[in-house]
């Protein structure tokens, strides 16, 4: 059997106040002869290290952990873990492109003007809440095992025709209502012009139902087959979301050890954890 490298699977310890871990950097420290110091910063991302042995448990945890290690196959496969120390997100903003897709972010300021923004790559969708101008926005889906957050659009039009031009001429079914400058979302395009699809453009209005999209060149393109849809999403705002996720792990050991202390007691040697950078 293959074995996947990661697992949608949550090592489900309940609320363990008993783990120990958190954030680390990698930075290298030269000291020089007059004793200063200069420091070399080897990781622009943290990465998370917890610890959920040196404890006593009870029996049913101890089958429960052994249980999922043997799964996982000591280190073999990830998994998804909860740092019950940080699991929440709350109004953390998210700045709007026009994209369809927006990445779950979190951002740690303490006011110093170095601020640090962290990818959520592991939400729970259930409960994510996102917010537009303070209000309710209904979101269309989110990727629980990657955190992007597919946006609901603003507004759909279908398409009529795209040109074998440079740059592209999109011809739209029925007025379209944009302004030049404004960033619009192509989707849904099959056949030749599939490549435009699932992407953002800045057009040129040039008529009711018709403009360019900046940059494109359509001519070595096949002839347009009549799909596709353009679609505008929030640009310019900031959006906010709130709501609890997880951490990509794996097992930063191969040996599983504990000792049989009482019939109702056993001792969890060092079994540590170490997060999976996105």
């Amino acid at each position: 059997m293959s074995l996947a490298s990661f697992a949608e699977i949550l090592l489900d310890v309940g609320r363990d106040y008993r783990i120990v871990g958190g954030p680390e950097f990698s930075t290298r420290i030269v000291a020089t002869a007059a004793g200063r110091e200069q420091r070399d910063q080897n990781w622009e991302v943290a990465r998370g290290r917890w610890d959920l042995g040196e404890r006593h448990i009870k029996p049913a945890t101890k089958e429960a952990l052994q249980a999922f290690f043997r799964c996982r196959r000591g280190s073999a496969q990830g998994f998804r873990f909860k740092d019950w120390t940080d699991y929440q997100a709350m109004s953390e903003a998210l700045a709007a492109t026009g994209a369809r897709d927006l990445q779950l972010l979190k951002t740690y300021d303490d006011g110093s003007g170095n601020a640090y923004v962290r990818t959520i790559a592991k939400p729970r969708a259930a409960t994510v809440e996102l917010a537009r101008g303070g209000a309710p926005y209904a979101y269309t889906s989110l990727d629980e095992a990657t955190g992007l957050l597919t946006l609901t659009p603003d507004a759909s039009v279908a398409i009529g025709a795209i040109g074998q031009t440079s740059p592209a001429v999109v011809t739209t079914e029925a007025a379209h209502g944009l302004s030049t400058g404004a960033v619009v979302w192509l989707a849904g395009i099959a056949g030749n012009m599939a490549s435009l699809a699932n992407a953002a453009y800045t057009v040129t209005v040039t008529g009711a139902a018709t403009f360019t999209l900046a940059g494109v060149d359509a001519t070595g393109l096949g002839a347009h087959d009549g799909s596709g849809t353009v679609e505008t999403y929030p640009r310019g705002e900031t959006l906010a979301w709130s709501g609890e996720f997880d951490v990509p792990v794996r097992f930063e050991t191969d040996a599983f050890r504990a000792e049989y202390v009482t019939a109702e007691l056993f001792h969890l040697e060092s079994l540590p954890v170490v997060e999976i950078k996105p």
